[in-house]
């Protein structure tokens, strides 16, 4: 026996990035509870990405563009504008994401690797283990997050409809009549 056998090497594979989703209504207390968990030294949960797919006709997300296949047409450029179009937080500020598809090899053609290695690398460039999307309307198409993201857990905050229609009008981006 040599002197290196048995011997564990510092360059470990790093272990995989687990996924989860916080989903519920909107003002249901997901982004309260994302902020805690967002904290915590494994957890990472960034602002709402909103750029798995559409809900409700509010423009086209990733989903839709695999569906389609205009991927097989899109560059960095296109990608990192797809974002800037969809997210709606400075996400720029949290994860350079302009850096990752620069170096991404294109056509980029399954949308489930995509969105494990942007979501494992966003989580690492963290130091994180655990990387939790925080988009509520999410839970209106788990059988695309399950088929993207089989073996990922759920967060399903449920508040009283009541204190949910409340919050809503108190927001003051709500224009509609109750």
């Amino acid at each position: 026996m040599t002197k290196l056998e048995g011997v564990k090497s510092v360059f470990q594979e790093k272990p995989p990035i687990s996924f989860a989703f916080i989903i519920g209504t909107g003002r249901c207390g997901t982004s309260m509870l994302a902020q805690m968990l967002n904290s915590h030294s494994k957890i990472c949960v960034p602002h709402e990405l909103q750029i798995l797919f559409e809900y409700s006709h509010n423009g086209p997300r990733l989903h839709e563009i695999f569906k389609e296949k205009k991927n097989e047409r899109f560059g960095p450029e296109d990608f990192v504008e797809l974002i800037e179009a969809r997210c709606p937080h400075k996400f720029h500020e949290y994860f350079d994401y302009r850096r990752y598809f620069e170096k991404q090899q294109y056509p980029i053609l399954s949308l489930k690797e995509l969105v494990n290695s942007l979501y494992s690398e966003i989580a690492e460039s963290r130091h994180k283990e655990i990387f939790i999307e925080q988009t509520p309307w999410y839970g209106q198409r788990i059988d695309i997050l399950n088929e993207l993201f089989p073996d990922a857990k759920y967060i399903h905050m449920v508040r009283d409809g009541r204190d949910v229609a409340i919050s809503f009008v108190r927001t003051p981006l709500w224009d509609r009549d109750i």
